[in-house]
């Protein structure tokens, strides 16, 4: 689960990063919040993937771990620049679409079965 949120945060971190660049009144922040979502979606592919006989909990583990992540570090960085709390109702519907996003990558991964068990791979010898 943890591999999966660190992944989804990766593409989530710059997609906030360039939302706040931009003018907040745009429609580019539309974009930027699909690409948030596919950012937890991949991040719960990865978790679902890994995730033994529950991908669809590690995925909404894995998008809700991401996003609550990310909300601590939006919060703590309004409140250094002094910027109020944000509303609580959107806070609620995105942690929602957090976890919506995350069962989705993880249904997405349970459709692939896992590959089976390969050799045994050897160590190679060091080499002088």
């Amino acid at each position: 689960m943890l591999t999966g949120a660190l992944t989804g945060l990766a593409v989530v971190i710059p997609a906030v990063v360039a939302e706040v660049a931009l003018v907040p009144d745009t429609n580019v922040q539309i974009l930027l919040y699909v690409a948030l979502l596919a950012g937890l979606v991949l991040g719960g592919w990865r978790a679902g993937r890994r995730g033994g006989d529950a991908p669809l909990t590690h995925g909404a583990l894995a998008g809700l771990a991401a996003f609550v992540a990310l909300e601590i570090g939006v919060v703590a960085v309004g409140q250094l620049n002094n910027r109020p709390f944000p509303p609580v109702p959107p806070l609620i519907f995105n942690t929602f679409m957090a976890a919506c996003a995350g069962i989705f990558g993880g249904f997405l991964a349970s459709l692939r079965p896992p590959a089976p068990p390969g050799p045994q791979r050897r160590s190679r010898p060091a080499r002088a």
